[in-house]
């Protein structure tokens, strides 16, 4: 330890408008190795007379004979870590703390404080963060950044995506990018909101996804529970380029309306609106309440997405109040889902329930006379109905179903002016025929699948008209 009065660290004084400036001092201290083996680092102290305190300056090496310039302001002293705190340098304040998200072998820390709110931990020790005895040139050094230039944004969640880290706020999108990969936190750019984006709609409404390219991505609700956006940023984002922001729902606007229509009510998205991915079919969940929007990869026939809606039946007891609370993805056990019974908690707050797959047949698809806890799917009840076909007066006449079983019987439903009628495709068939009656000038289609068996792939109707026959699928 070395004692420095303040004159002396501060120097020869001038005056400027009646005001002191002092030049300073710049000391130089040298450092031999120790004798102990044990010893790892040589620590530079400071006592300021003002309040009779040691402060640390700096940590030094012991690995060979060191020299060390002491190029920190006598007025910068109060900031430092005072002699017997050493290990509170050295560990993570948890007082306000929102949550943390792990990024490439360190952990990074939000804050709820509109300033120094993105804090990154050393490498390899996530409860040891930025501190003022780290060198500069230490390469696992931890560091400390500000989400928002103004300040005015707070981080809701995070998530990596590749060499980037999105940050999602309440009044936008931030993001960060590992551009030297030599150190670890101090090789981050500063934060960066990405133009024209917004908040997130709560802390669980947001996910890793891999964008349709295969550019890793993240996919999010936005505050105002009107869109749902897509964020990829790469290694040359400056805050004006090298991102891209999509809206994944811009020709299903209407999607969410049904999603939030739902309990709990009064609207609470920001606790109870859930982001996910289902692993096994690569599709993308977005969940709330007792409802779930899922969104597969394009389609091979037209390239656009699919947007599926389920409603699920939390009401064993009775009560409409139950609903989901929590939503658990996972690769390997499946999804699973939290209840939040309202109306009668004793009964099912807590009670969890397997989605989409059976953890006691290892895994497989719920479908069948295993879903909905043994009950038998309703005849007829699954279906998918295409758009309506206009145009001259025509004939639906033959089809063609392509699916995976053959031995499986849909049927096929024609909705005509005239008439409608359904057939039921016969096992080993491919083709079927509708009756010389199902004539008009539109007609809508409907493919009903059995309650157990494969999946349906597509169809293919001949129409015979005045001009010709066309052919939908």
């Amino acid at each position: 330890m070395i004692e420095f009065e303040q004159r002396a660290w501060q120097g020869d004084s001038f005056y400027v408008d009646g005001q002191a400036r002092y030049l300073g001092l710049i000391p130089l201290v040298t450092a031999t190795v120790s004798a102990d083996a044990g010893v790892t680092h040589t620590r530079l102290w400071a006592l300021t007379s003002a309040d009779d305190t040691w402060r640390l300056i700096s940590a030094l090496d012991d690995t060979v004979s060191l020299e060390h310039t002491l190029n920190v302001p006598f007025a910068e002293l109060t900031n430092k870590q005072k002699h017997g705190d050493e290990d509170n340098a050295l560990s993570l304040d948890g007082a306000n703390i929102n949550f943390a998200t792990p990024f490439k072998g360190w952990v990074v820390w939000a804050y709820d404080d509109g300033r120094q709110n993105i804090v990154h931990s050393w490498v390899g020790d996530p409860l040891r963060i930025a501190e003022v005895d780290a060198k500069l040139t230490e390469a696992n050094r931890g560091e400390t950044y500000t989400m928002s230039d103004n300040e005015a944004d707070r981080p809701v969640a995070m998530h990596r995506a590749d060499d980037a880290l999105i940050i999602l706020g309440n009044l936008g999108v931030h993001a960060q990018v590992h551009r030297d990969k030599s150190v670890g936190a101090s090789g981050m750019s500063p934060p960066k909101q990405l133009p024209q984006s917004k908040g997130t709609l709560g802390p669980n409404a947001s996910c890793r996804w891999r964008s349709d390219d295969g550019y890793a991505s993240v996919v999010f609700v936005d505050k105002n529970a009107t869109g749902i956006w897509e964020v990829v940023v790469d290694n040359s984002f400056d805050g004006e380029k090298g991102f891209r922001l999509k809206e994944l729902n811009v020709f299903a606007r209407n999607i969410l309306d049904w999603l939030f229509d739902t309990n709990p009510t009064p609207f609470n998205g920001q606790d109870f609106c859930h982001c996910g991915v289902d692993e096994r079919t690569d599709s993308l969940c977005i969940v709330y309440g007792k409802r779930m929007i899922r969104m597969r990869r394009q389609s091979l026939v037209d390239g656009s997405h699919q947007w599926e809606k389920h409603d699920f039946n939390v009401t064993d007891d009775g009560d409409a109040d139950d609903y989901y609370r929590y939503w658990a993805f996972s690769p390997t056990q499946g999804i699973k889902a939290v209840r939040d019974g309202r109306g009668s908690p004793d009964f099912d707050s807590g009670h969890i329930d397997e989605v989409f797959y059976d953890s006691t047949s290892d895994w497989d698809e719920i479908d069948g006379a295993t879903r909905d806890g043994g009950a038998a799917i309703a005849t007829d009840s699954a279906y998918w109905r295409s758009k309506v076909f206009s145009g001259t007066r025509r004939r639906a006449n033959h089809f063609y179903i392509d699916r995976e079983t053959l031995t499986d019987r849909p049927k096929l439903k024609a909705i005509s002016d005239r008439q409608t009628a359904t057939k039921q495709i016969g096992s080993g068939k491919k083709f079927g025929r509708f009756g010389p009656k199902q004539t008009g000038y539109n007609h809508q289609y409907e493919i009903i699948l059995p309650a157990a068996g494969g999946k349906v792939y597509g169809v293919r109707i001949r129409e015979d008209g005045p001009i010709g026959s066309r052919f939908n699928a």
